[in-house]
């Protein structure tokens, strides 16, 4: 059976969590699992979670004085999470069914009801729609947060989907 990987930020996987996001605001949509947009049958969507973006707060160089002593080696780049950590990082934590994508236009009323139940700001959904007319929600339900989290290889992946992929849904689950 064919289902849907995520990857969601650590920030949002909080939101979510906590109930307060209830659609994943995307750019596109899973075409082969639908009908149409705006009408679709119910399909699988997991959950990876993932690193997170990272601000650079100093730099390490050779021969700089650190705390007293001299540094010798390579840079080292000293970063610090914008978004805060979630305890499986990297990883597939759950799942959902999303039993309907719908599709908005970037009008006033969609930015602002994408901005509520997207638990995004307005601003945010305007840069993160960049120059495209549309964006999709896809609905959250049935929620399930596994208690041991699945590696991508379990999904016969080497490396997380940059926004999203199709996967065939492993025999255990």
């Amino acid at each position: 059976m064919k289902a849907v990987l995520m990857s969601i930020r650590p920030k949002w996987v909080k939101l979510i969590e906590s109930g307060k996001k209830t659609v994943e605001v995307r750019r596109s949509y899973p075409a082969k699992l639908m009908n149409s947009v705006d009408l679709s049958e119910p399909f699988k969507v997991f959950i990876y979670c993932s690193r997170g973006k990272d601000r650079l707060i100093d730099i390490m160089r050779d021969g700089e004085v650190i705390c007293g002593e001299v540094y010798h080696g390579k840079p080292v780049f000293i970063t610090i999470s914008e978004e805060g950590t979630h305890r499986f990082r990297q990883m597939v934590i759950g799942e959902f069914t999303c039993r309907n994508v719908r599709t908005y236009m970037m009008d006033t009323a969609s930015i602002e009801y994408l901005s509520e139940v997207g638990c995004m700001s307005e601003i945010e959904i305007l840069k993160y729609a960049g120059n495209r007319m549309r964006l999709y929600s896809w609905e959250i339900s049935d929620l399930k947060w596994y208690g041991n989290p699945k590696p991508l290889s379990d999904f016969g992946l080497t490396r997380p989907p940059q926004a999203w992929q199709y996967v065939e849904v492993p025999d255990d689950l």
